[in-house]
């Protein structure tokens, strides 16, 4: 929940709470007054709701206007809230924009070989990264906690994993470079690594996601150290 949601959610509560305080110590002649507010207030509150999507929705189309421009960039599908299919050399990748509240997001998923393991790793401040095709915080093979994981990458990272001894190959020491690297260089907009077995995930989010050439050059240093 934004701040503003939060916000409204207190002034909503306050006036009702006020309204039916009123109705009960004036009354059945106040009645009608204190329905009369909580009816403004909850339209007040739900078209506020209304006008946050409708800006929202605003942010996305441009942001995958922006991403679009990349050279190649196609979208796949007539959703408009559907991933982006673009090459970075012969490399392919599947960009999913999304945004939270006043948080833009991007997950950069590409295909990394198949193996028997999902795994993922995120900065302790950031929320868990999904494994899912649509980067939801839900999704994908089933893991748990890799205590081992973590305190390789010096107990900085929160670690998932199907397998903690096989994550441990694939994130080896050139993958893990390339995790701290990218994660200095994407300034606080860097959410977490992931593969599901099949497809490595980087996921972005912040100012980063605004500059779709930068994004796939941090996602570009990850994929390159977890290629075979």
């Amino acid at each position: 929940m934004s701040g503003i949601e939060a916000r409204e959610r207190r002034v909503v509560v306050g006036v009702l709470v006020g309204a039916l305080g009123g109705a009960l110590v004036l009354g059945r002649e106040a009645m009608p007054w204190s329905v009369a507010l909580a009816a403004a207030v909850l339209a007040w509150a739900a078209w506020g709701r209304f006008e946050r999507g409708r800006l929202g929705a605003r942010v996305l189309r441009g942001l995958r206007a922006v991403w679009l421009q990349l050279p190649g960039a196609e979208p796949d599908g007539d959703d408009e809230r559907g991933p982006i299919r673009v090459h970075d050399g012969m490399q392919p990748l599947t960009i999913r924009l999304s945004r939270r509240g006043t948080v833009l997001g991007a997950v950069i998923t590409t295909p990394a070989g198949a193996l028997p393991v999902a795994f993922r790793v995120w900065p302790r401040d950031a929320p868990r990264p999904g494994l899912g095709d649509e980067g939801a915080g839900v999704g994908g093979p089933p893991v748990e906690r890799a205590p081992f994981l973590e305190s390789r990458l010096g107990g900085m990272w929160r670690a998932e994993s199907s397998d903690e001894a096989m994550a441990d190959g694939v994130l080896d020491a050139d993958l893990t470079a390339a995790l701290l690297v990218v994660a200095r260089e994407a300034g606080g907009g860097f959410g977490g690594l992931t593969f599901d077995g099949q497809r490595l995930g980087i996921h972005l989010t912040g100012p980063v996601v605004t500059d779709p050439g930068r994004a796939t050059q941090l996602a570009r240093a990850l994929w390159q150290a977890a290629l075979p």
